[in-house]
């Protein structure tokens, strides 16, 4: 009861940041919520220590990250439906080598260290700008620039790589 009436709040700020949507911003906080009943033996007795509070934002953003995954997903499915209706539909094989590219590039992002890993996922997967990222992360727009191009640079090494 503690945890709600001390970070609801903050937890819809954060998940509306992500997900840009009032309703799913909610559904995001509800999970969070969910996700930490289950798993209270994992929070700190002092609820207002900041290691509990970057838990608990923690929780909601990855939360949040998920709703946002599942919502592009489907989207995505609609649009290759209605581009096959329409009759612009692609080969099956360019289809099939897109995707494979594309969770290649996946893999990648999730081999780099986590400092570039979530500002690259952030800014590539779920397209938020440098700023949010920024705002969201707590650090400076500065610092996010940075960790992004360092990523970028490193990513490409991986998937360079991986094509050699």
């Amino acid at each position: 009861m503690k945890i709600y009436e001390n970070y609801r709040y903050r937890m819809l700020y954060i998940s509306k940041q992500i997900l840009n949507d009032q309703g799913l911003a909610e559904d995001a906080v509800q999970e969070s919520f969910l996700y930490l009943a289950v798993n209270i033996h994992t929070i700190d007795t002092d609820i207002l220590s900041p290691r509990t509070r970057n838990f608990i934002y923690l929780v909601t953003r990855h939360k949040s990250i998920d709703l946002l995954r599942k919502a592009k997903r489907d989207i995505s499915i609609s649009e290759e439906k209605l581009e096959y209706l329409a009759g612009s539909y692609k080969h099956v094989e360019e289809i099939i080598l897109e995707r494979d590219v594309y969770a290649h590039v996946l893999r990648s992002i999730l081999d780099l260290p986590l400092i570039y890993r979530e500002c690259l996922e952030l800014n590539i997967v779920y397209e938020l700008s440098a700023k949010k990222i920024a705002m969201l992360m707590g650090i400076s727009y500065e610092t996010v620039k940075k960790r992004i191009l360092r990523g970028k640079a490193l990513l490409r090494e991986k998937i360079d790589a991986g094509y050699r």
